[in-house]
């Protein structure tokens, strides 16, 4: 028998922790000025009449 007593916390931290990086990454790229500025004119564009 394998013992897996554990093994569900240890999944659950990993993908917590993957997703906080994914994370991370994503605001960085977001936060860069080209995208912040590509984001605006989209939104004003989708805006304006």
């Amino acid at each position: 028998m394998h013992d897996d007593t554990g093994s569900i916390s240890i999944e659950f931290a990993l993908c917590t922790l993957v997703a906080a990086v994914l994370a991370g990454i994503l605001l960085l790229v977001v936060k860069s000025p080209a995208v912040s500025h590509a984001l605006s004119a989209l939104i004003a564009r989708a805006l304006s009449p």
